[in-house]
């Protein structure tokens, strides 16, 4: 939806209107101080909070209707008490009017119109401006007399301490939406990385795939030649190689394609940064117990990390990782007091990491069967279609091929499952 300038008008002029109502309404929580009529209200605190959040607003014009709202209430209050004559009540609402129209001229000149806009030139100027309305409301009240040290001393320190809670009022939530704002950044930041980790292992398990084409595609184009006029109907099956040939090359093709379109997006040898080893783990568990809250499930991951290191090819180790986390949490998803335990240890030449679950445990008959291509234990019952995963098999694929190490399986059926995996230190740093 597209808004036009109208549009944008109309908003900041409910905003206003909002402000000027509120600080209205909060001006009539007050106690009267030194002369009659003079009050100590919620107002100037409430509206230096919402000077800070709304920096876009003109502060005049907002000063300009609170002028007008918070002296029709009071004025209205007080002629409805028959406590004032008309002649006081009139002088009540010049004195109102005249705090908010010299706080809105000082406010604009020094801070509005000033290129500084730190918090503590912030707090100065609403200082300066709390502090030289009072005088000047105190003098409408008092017919410009009976000023005295004292009284300027007392001013001052109702505008310091006024200003202050206003103030770290602003800076508090402020600063609380800053941690919520990062910690929103920080998940976001976290899932793009495990998205972009599985789609790179998908990528290298598509290049791998690619490769298998060339060969078939080769040995389908040598059956064409071997199969020219030396049998039966001979031609006929080598046009038919000769097809099978070309077709695979077509599907080559399209996932090259593919594979080049999606490398330019998620490239880690251009452009990205090594990630360090302690930040991949947190990547890996804060992700796992999202999940885990999705499930509502009750399983407690621990991790105990004493590496380290800069690891360039992250992408690979947050897939390995993930993969054997979440078959941890599958492992104990039953158990009513689950834990996962992630061991990190570095040694000469490899990192050792251990995952370790309570889980249900692997069979000894399957233990040989785990990491072999397709095999999965994963499945649904009624349909029979696996679940998608990177499996164990890949996981041992990637280990092996990428950081020059090894997976290893530890199991006691209905006890304890661990996962350790070896990655050689210097192919994992390249």
């Amino acid at each position: 939806m597209f808004y036009n300038s109208q549009n944008f008008k109309q908003t900041r002029s409910r905003r206003i209107i909002t402000a000027a109502l509120c600080i209205s309404l909060a001006s009539q929580v007050n106690f009267q101080l030194f002369s009659h009529g003079f009050i100590i209200s919620l107002a100037p605190l409430i509206m230096s909070v919402f000077l800070y959040f709304n920096t876009d607003l003109h502060p005049i014009k907002l000063m300009l209707s609170i002028s007008i709202a918070s002296p029709f209430f009071r004025g209205l209050l007080l002629a409805i008490s028959n406590e004032n004559n008309q002649n006081a009540i009139l002088t009540f609402i010049l004195a109102d009017i005249a705090f908010y129209f010299v706080y809105s001229i000082l406010y604009y000149f020094l801070y509005w119109q000033s290129e500084s806009t730190t918090n503590s030139f912030f707090l100065l100027t609403i200082i300066i401006c709390d502090y030289f309305s009072n005088i000047v409301e105190t003098g409408i009240l008092e017919g410009f007399t009976n000023y005295s040290y004292r009284l300027f001393q007392i001013l001052f320190l109702i505008a310091l301490i006024r200003s202050l809670l206003g103030s770290i009022t602003s800076f508090l939530y402020h600063y609380f939406n800053l941690m919520l704002s990062k910690d929103s950044h920080e998940r976001r930041y976290y899932h793009f990385v495990w998205i972009a980790a599985s789609v790179k292992n998908e990528l290298y398990f598509m290049q791998k795939n690619i490769d298998a084409m060339e060969k078939i595609m080769k040995k389908a184009y040598l059956l064409n030649k071997n199969l020219q006029g030396k049998i039966e109907n001979g031609n006929k099956h080598s046009t038919t190689a000769l097809q099978i040939a070309l077709d695979i090359h077509d599907i080559k093709k399209d996932s090259q394609n593919i594979v080049q379109i999606l490398t330019n997006y998620f490239n880690d040898s251009e452009g990205t940064k090594p990630m360090k080893f302690s930040e991949i783990l947190r990547i890996v568990t804060r992700y796992s117990q999202e999940k885990i809250h999705e499930r509502h499930s009750n399983i407690l991951i621990s991790t105990h990390n004493h590496v380290e290191m800069l690891v360039p090819k992250y992408f690979y180790l947050v897939s390995v990782l993930s993969s054997l986390i979440f078959n941890s949490i599958d492992a104990v998803k039953n158990i009513p007091e689950a834990n996962i335990t992630i061991l990190c240890q570095e040694e000469s030449k490899e990192i050792i990491i251990n995952i370790i679950d309570n889980g249900s445990g692997v069979d000894d008959e399957i233990k040989e069967l785990i990491f072999h291509p397709g095999f999965t234990t994963k499945y649904n019952k009624k349909t029979g279609d696996t679940y998608r995963g990177l499996g164990l098999s890949r996981v041992q694929a990637i280990i092996k091929e990428q950081f020059g190490g090894d997976i290893e399986i530890q199991s006691t059926f209905k006890q304890e499952t661990n996962f350790k995996v070896i990655l050689n230190k210097q192919l994992l740093s390249e």
